[in-house]
Parts: C-alpha cells; structure tokens; sequence
C-alpha cells in the first residue's frame, strides 16, 4: 500500500511538474522554470496554500494550462488515496462496487465544484451587467470560478484576485 501511495504520488506530481514546468519555461530560465515547475506541482497535490510568486497564482488567471493543472492537482491530491485504491480494485474488477467513503467523496467533489463554480459564475456575470466585469473575457470567469471554488475549499494558493475591487462580496476566505 505505501509502495503504491508514493508511486500514484511520484506520477501525478511528476506529470504537474513537467506541464507546469513547460509552461513557466515562457517566462523564467530553464533550471528557475523546472524548480517552478516542481514546487508549484507539489504544492497544488498537497494543499499547501503558498506560492513562491508574491501574488501567488494571480499572473496565470488567464492560463489554461496552469489552471487546469493546478486545479487537478488540488483535486486529485484531496480525495485521498483510499478512494484511488478503491476505484483500481474496481478497474481490475477485484470489487464490483464502490465503497460509501469512495461514493461520497467523488459524488461530494463533484458536487460542491460543480455547484461553487456555477453560482459563482451566476454572482459574477450579475455583477457584469454594472459594468465591473470585461463581458468579452468570459474564460476569466469559469476559470476563475473554478479557482476560487477548488481553492477557497482547500489551503491552496489562488489565481483571482479576490481583493479587488472585482470581486466585492463573493468570496469568503476564512
């Protein structure tokens, strides 16, 4: 079991590494992008809810790439390895059903993401119509949304602003 905990561990923050690695390779030099690469990656499967840029993710709002890694990261390091245990057994077909603990987290993920990042959506595209937001640049506020709702439910770092001026009343980090 800890043989296949620190493997499933090596991979999924391997594979971060190498993607947000490439990506920040566009801004800093090879070894700074790769340390980037690896520290954001472990950072996001862990949780650890800092960066070592000063405003954290912010700079990447708009990046596909960072967002979605990042946000995969914080997810698939959330669920915990019980659950990758379960679902394995049941892609062997060892098992022919789930356990409750795995059901209720993956149902419960999906759930408070799903509906995070659509009521923030709703609260943020209301707001557009007084002009606060840049109605053409939508991506912002799905990715965004999803940001604000995987991070602000877990200890990780954030790509919104969520102290400016933008973002009045919709986010309660505690």
């Amino acid at each position: 079991l800890l043989k296949g905990i620190l493997w499933m561990t090596f991979v999924m923050e391997g594979i971060g590494a190498v993607l947000l690695s490439i990506r920040f390779s566009v801004d800093f030099p090879g070894p700074e992008a790769i340390y980037l690469g690896v520290f954001h990656s472990v950072m996001a499967f862990n949780n650890a809810g800092f960066s070592l840029f000063p405003t954290s993710l912010i700079a990447y709002q708009d990046d596909v790439l960072v967002n979605m890694v990042v946000t995969v990261l914080v997810i698939s390091g959330g669920v915990g390895f019980i659950v990758y245990w379960d679902l394995i057994r049941l892609a062997k077909r060892e098992t022919f059903r789930l356990t409750v603990h795995t059901w209720m987290v993956l149902s419960l993920t999906a759930a408070l993401i799903a509906g995070g990042t659509a009521v923030f959506d709703i609260g943020t595209n209301a707001l557009s119509v007084g002009g606060d937001f840049d109605v053409n640049n939508s991506s912002t506020f799905t990715y965004g949304s999803g940001q604000i709702t995987t991070f602000t439910a877990t200890a990780s770092g954030h790509e919104i602003d969520d102290l400016s001026s933008n973002f009045p009343n919709l986010v309660f980090n505690g």
